[in-house]
């Protein structure tokens, strides 16, 4: 990660010497890409959101909506739940804006796995649940590889996660039990 640090900023350094505003959005939203799969929350939410800045002025919607997501996977690990449910919901209206139903899911996908993450299981479950009526709704013949591989994928998310719950459940029950047997 580190020689790739390396080689995102000396890319970013020329695009702001010479390149578009779109090339700058786009090395700065892969820096920050880097950055979150290092554990650097603080400097990705930095560079995502100069990202976002460089995509609003110049109306850059696609990449606006992917920097929205992964800003708020870098705001959910620093426990601002909240605040990345928020940039969920943003990148979400933009792809829905977009007419990108994959788009959304994956949004909602990723709202949920941060949800989860932060024990609020009954709202991720509602957020994938959402994300399967997106692909349920995709009916153009071209993307049916697309609707049904999100739909598994979706799916099966959504069965781990209950039966993950349902073993947390079943453990407490099981501990409880044996406190009162031992107590």
């Amino acid at each position: 990660h580190d020689e790739a640090d390396k080689l995102y900023r000396d890319a970013l350094k020329l695009a702001q010497q010479g390149g578009s505003a779109a090339d700058q959005a786009t090395v700065q939203y892969n820096l920050a890409n880097n950055l979150l799969a290092q554990g650097r929350f603080e400097e990705a939410e930095a560079t995502y959101n100069a990202s976002a800045q460089l995509c609003l002025e110049n109306q850059l919607n696609p990449l606006l909506a992917m920097v929205l997501s992964n800003m708020a996977i870098a705001l959910q690990r620093q426990g601002r739940v909240d605040q990345a449910v928020e940039s969920f919901q943003v990148a979400r209206r933009t792809f829905a804006a977009l007419d990108n139903p994959c788009g959304e899911a994956y949004v909602l996908d990723s709202q949920a796995q941060s949800l989860a993450a932060a024990g609020r299981g009954e709202d991720a479950l509602q957020s994938w649940n959402e994300a399967l009526a997106r692909y349920d709704s995709i009916r153009n013949p071209a993307m049916a590889d697309a609707r049904e591989g999100g739909r598994a994928d979706i799916l099966e998310k959504i069965e781990r996660f209950r039966a993950a719950m349902e073993q947390t459940k079943n453990s407490a029950e099981q501990l409880k039990n044996s406190a009162t047997l031992g107590g």
